[in-house]
C-alpha cells in the first residue's frame, strides 16, 4: 500500500459545461416557443400569471354551485319568527 505514487502533472479532462440555459427557460427554448433567453423569461412570466388567474377564476365558475350558507344570526331570526 505504501508504494502508491501520485503525479501532480497529470491533466484532467475539463468538465463539460453547456451554454444552454437550464430549467424551464431551457425547456421553452428547446421547444422553440421563444427565440432567446429574455423572451423565454417573458413567456414563463405569462404562464405564471395565467396560472394565478385560473386559480382564482375556476373556483368561482365551478364552485359549490349554490349560495354561501347564511350566517347563524339570520338562521336564528328566521326560525324564531312566528308563522302567519
Amino acid at each position: 500500500m505504501s508504494n502508491l505514487e501520485f503525479e501532480s502533472d497529470e491533466e484532467y479532462a475539463p468538465r463539460y459545461e453547456s451554454d444552454e440555459p437550464k430549467g424551464f427557460t431551457g425547456l421553452v427554448l428547446r421547444w422553440g416557443i421563444a427565440g432567446d433567453q429574455k423572451t423565454a423569461g417573458y413567456v414563463l412570466l405569462g404562464v405564471a400569471i395565467a396560472a394565478v388567474l385560473l386559480a382564482f377564476i375556476l373556483p368561482m365558475v365551478f364552485g359549490s354551485g349554490g349560495r354561501a350558507p347564511a350566517p347563524q344570526a339570520q338562521v336564528d331570526s328566521v326560525m324564531l319568527r312566528p308563522r302567519s
